[in-house]
């Protein structure tokens, strides 16, 4: 796979114009654009326009914007609820025809079954724990204390980042053999996902000229590849880059500069 075919480019913006120039710019040099909720929402917002006039432009816009994308992006919805809802979800979403979909592994085991049957063309994504979330997050809603019989928060912190990955493994083994193409999960957690030919999707990127945010379990491009990742999915470092890296475009090219390099070695 080359390089830029890796690059998931996250469209997480409220304006869909914006979403246009970024695809606009960056479709020649990367393999995908994630749509999330923010931009999903968006949308809704805009073609619910009281003005008709308005509702009509606003309408070309998204057409516009979907034009552009084609099939090659990730619907992210994380679809997350009873299984007769999120079937309808996927039987939906499959009409719009999207290269990838995804759906929360907290959904269960049977929904996710089920979904699989009616995925079409799309490849669906199973995501199991968000990488804005470490133990104590975890801990703090009560799944620490379920899955640590001792109900002991503070043990070491190696400990704590096993718990987390060991409950990732888990949902990822039991999302590949209920036939998902593959997984969405931090790259930490790749190591023990080894040997599974399905997808590996990782967000919580930053390269080491990237700026901090609110993700926590986080790795550069060439650890995340290292790791075993296929695909990176990637925000603000590119859509909103540091001064000194320039425009988007030359954010995705130190990008695929980096997967190349751990690509010949």
């Amino acid at each position: 796979m080359d390089a830029k075919e890796r690059i998931i480019v996250a469209l997480d913006t409220s304006d869909i114009n914006y979403a246009c120039e970024l695809v606009e710019k960056l479709k020649p040099h990367v393999g995908c654009f994630k749509v999330g909720l923010e931009l999903m929402t968006t949308i809704d917002a805009a073609l619910w326009a009281t003005n008709d006039t308005r509702a009509y432009i606003n309408f070309q816009l998204v057409r516009y914007l979907y034009d552009l994308l084609g099939r090659n992006y990730l619907r992210d919805g994380k679809l997350h609820d009873i299984q007769n809802t999120v079937v309808g979800a996927v039987r939906a979403t499959s009409n719009l025809g999207p290269k990838f979909f995804t759906i929360h592994a907290l959904s269960g085991i049977d929904t996710v079954l089920q979904a699989v049957s009616y995925k079409g063309d799309s490849k669906l994504l199973v995501v199991t724990v968000l990488t804005s979330l470490e133990f104590g997050d975890l801990w703090n809603m009560g799944l620490g204390r379920c899955f640590n019989p001792g109900c002991k928060k503070y043990e070491t912190r190696e400990w704590e980042e096993k718990f987390v990955a060991d409950l990732v493994a888990h949902m990822a083994r039991w999302s590949y053999s209920c036939g998902a193409d593959g997984v969405v999960c931090s790259p930490q957690e790749l190591p023990l996902l080894e040997g599974y030919s399905g997808l590996k999707v990782t967000p919580g990127i930053r390269p080491e000229w990237a700026q901090e945010d609110e993700q926590k379990r986080i790795m550069t491009p060439r650890e995340a590849i290292l790791r075993g990742a296929d695909y990176l999915a990637i925000g603000r470092p590119i859509t909103n880059p540091p001064p000194h890296i320039g425009t988007p475009v030359d954010a995705v090219q130190l990008i695929i500069e980096e997967i190349e390099e751990v690509s010949s070695l």
